[in-house]
Order: structure tokens, then sequence, then C-alpha cells
């Protein structure tokens, strides 16, 4: 991972959440310090998030597709290199919070613009793809 991608994700982490006491256990994850799965927690948000046959509901050669319904498809796509460069999963948080221009899901989908707002990830939902990645990104 480039360090642009590094020092962006790291911004956009202190500024939206806030950033500060992780309660001593190292693993802030905002689910009491549990461990954080793709297949349990982080698949089933990108189903409903980014799930639509016209966006990651499916691969191919433009869009990365780790919103299909097959958890081990899904898994192997988030993991991977996006079309645009970078590791799907970071790009995923990027994109997220840093990008206003081009916040997932997009309000074309039906997104508010924002984190928490109407028809966007939520908070919790944002924190719980963060502690996925910040517990690398177990299956």
């Amino acid at each position: 991972m480039s360090r642009l991608v590094r020092g962006l994700i790291g911004l956009a982490l202190s500024s939206v959440l806030g950033c500060g006491d992780d309660g001593g256990d190292g693993a802030s994850n905002g689910a009491g310090g549990a461990r954080v799965t793709f297949t349990e927690d982080v698949h089933p948000i990108l189903v409903a998030k980014c799930g639509d046959a016209n966006c990651h509901g499916s691969a191919d050669d433009f869009l990365p597709g780790h919103a299909v319904a097959d958890v081990n498809v899904a898994y192997q796509e988030v993991i991977g290199t996006s079309p645009s460069g970078g590791i799907v999963y970071d790009r995923i948080l990027v994109r997220i919070a840093a990008e206003p221009n081009s916040i997932m899901p997009p309000t074309y989908a039906g997104c508010g613009g924002a984190i928490d707002a109407p028809g966007c990830i939520t908070q919790a939902e944002y924190d719980l793809i963060k502690a996925w990645v910040e517990q690398g990104h177990p299956r």
C-alpha cells in the first residue's frame, strides 16, 4: 500500500472517528473488543450496502466484487488489488470516509452523502470494517 493511501486512511480515521483511547486492549473495534471476521461481520454489511448488481454485486475487470453473495469470492475480491490501484479493503475505508466527491455508497445509489446519512454506511458498520482491517482482515 502506498504511503499516500496510508496517510489518507490515517487522516480520515482521525478526523472522522476522532481516534482516541482504545480502552487499553489494543483492539478498539466498536464491537466491545470482540474479534471481527469477514464472514460474520463485514460481508453482510458489504452485501447490504454495496451489493447492487450495477455496483459491487459481481466481479469484473472494472469494479471489484467485494459484495457478491458468495462469501468466498467476496473475500478474495476484498483482499485483492482494486482496478484503480490499492488493496480493496483500504480503498473501501478511504472512499467511505475521505473522498466526499466519491463517497461510497454513492449518492445516486441512495446514500445521503456521509456516514450515518440515510442509505449510507452507519458509524457502527464503518467501525466494524475498520476493526476488521486493524485485526489483520481475518476471514
